[in-house]
């Protein structure tokens, strides 16, 4: 496999390549910048090709004027639990590696050279994302890096076995801005029909939206639900049963709850993984409810009987039509959003916000007092909302804003 730039291009290492390497690498200002002691003989050049170079991510740069090798560029995997004994690849990252001979320095070809080695990674090799880094003294590696977009992620010091001796490495990553986010949404469950399901909304208005939208399974396993949260840009806690009273160590106080324990259970640790990984995360109706829950707030388990009010909290078909106001609260996302103090919202919903979870902030209120919305200013995105932007957003602006809203958070960089 072989891509190029305007003035280079790039092939795999081959053995017969052993002389330019070594003319290149046998350079003492090189190989040190770089983590590798100068080649001292052209048999040292050939066993590296061999055991190192040679291989299916490694490539020789070619300047096109002179068909001279001038240096490598390194598309390396990047491994789950890298210390552990049993190391799996990432199948959507890749770290970038490089250097370039000393006679070629200072002709902007490693700015061009990772140029397109991000272009190719993202649009040919379809990554999600690039790691790249350097030394903390390779001021050079640096701003070639800074410029190609990368952003600071981590320093370490550490032992580095091709110098013996410890270094400070500074660790830098890059998002492919091209690539639709996935998102991973809950999965409504049927438990008469014994079936998942999904309403259209919810994938239409994250299409819409720019997003991918995927339908999770419905599993417990903490491990496999970590996994999940590692693959996906971003998840959606949707509407459907009632939160079991058990998720805020309360019992059914009204003989009128509902709940799915299996979907109680994965979200639990959905919802702990996904912020422990700063995963945005959206929540709509039961979404908000359980957020709530979850973080250590309390529900009303039925407002009929525990919140008498005159707000008609769960309206008739057809749920695309708005029935009551919600205030915006100063300075929430939701009023960044609307550019305005109220706006009207559909409602379905039988259970509501009693005590606030410790850092969530309210976003808004219903004309009763009840909380409409909510959001954690500390996380990137932990947002919810009350009523149904997946029922309303063909023909509400605001509905489609909020889809947009979270996708966008989704897209961007950590």
């Amino acid at each position: 496999m072989t891509y190029e730039s305007e003035r280079l291009y790039f092939r795999p290492w081959t053995i017969d390549d052993a002389e330019a390497l070594f003319e290149l690498s046998s350079d003492e200002r090189v190989g040190p910048r770089c983590g590798w002691m100068p080649h001292k003989t052209l048999e040292e050049s050939r066993e590296i090709l061999g055991k190192i170079l040679v291989n299916d991510h490694t490539y020789c740069i070619i300047e096109k004027a002179s068909e001279k090798i001038i240096g490598n560029m390194g598309i390396d995997y990047v491994y789950e639990n890298d210390d552990a004994e049993e190391r799996v690849i990432v199948d959507d990252e890749k770290e970038l590696g490089f250097w370039l001979g000393y006679p070629y320095w200072n002709k902007v070809y490693m700015t061009e050279a990772v140029k397109a080695t991000i272009d190719y990674c993202f649009n040919e090799l379809g990554m999600r994302k690039l790691w790249c880094g350097h030394f903390d003294d390779n001021h050079a590696s640096a701003r070639v890096q800074e410029k190609c977009g990368f952003k600071y992620d981590s320093t370490t010091v550490r032992f580095w076995q091709g110098l013996g001796k410890e270094v400070t490495l500074v660790d830098n990553y890059l998002y492919n801005s091209k690539r639709k986010p996935l998102i991973g949404l809950q999965a409504l469950v049927d438990e008469k029909r014994d079936s998942y399901w999904m309403l259209p909304g919810y994938f239409e208005g994250v299409i819409e939206a720019g997003g991918i939208p995927v339908m999770l399974p419905l599993i417990s396993d903490e491990e496999d639900i970590g996994k999940l949260v590692e693959k996906f840009d971003g998840f959606i806690i949707t509407g459907g049963h009632d939160v079991g009273p058990e998720v805020y160590g309360m019992t059914d106080e009204t003989e009128n709850v509902e709940p799915c324990t299996a979907r109680d259970d994965m979200e639990v640790i959905l919802l702990k993984k996904a912020m422990e990984a700063d995963k945005p995360v959206f929540g709509i109706c039961r979404g908000l409810q359980f957020i709530n829950a979850a973080l250590g707030g309390s529900l009303y388990q039925d407002i009929p009987m525990q919140f008498p009010s005159e707000v008609n909290h769960r309206q008739p078909a057809p749920y695309d039509e708005p029935i009551h106001p919600v205030k915006l609260e100063e300075g929430s996302w939701l009023k960044n959003l609307a550019g305005c103090d109220i706006i009207m919202v559909n409602s379905c919903h039988h259970q509501g916000l009693k005590d606030l979870a410790e850092g969530l902030v309210i976003s808004a209120k219903a004309e009763d007092g009840l909380v409409e919305a909510a959001e954690m200013p500390d996380k990137k995105y932990l947002k919810a909302v009350q009523w149904h932007p997946e029922f309303m957003h063909k023909k509400d602006e605001m509905s489609r804003k909020i889809f947009s809203d979270f996708v966008k958070a989704c897209a961007s960089d950590r």
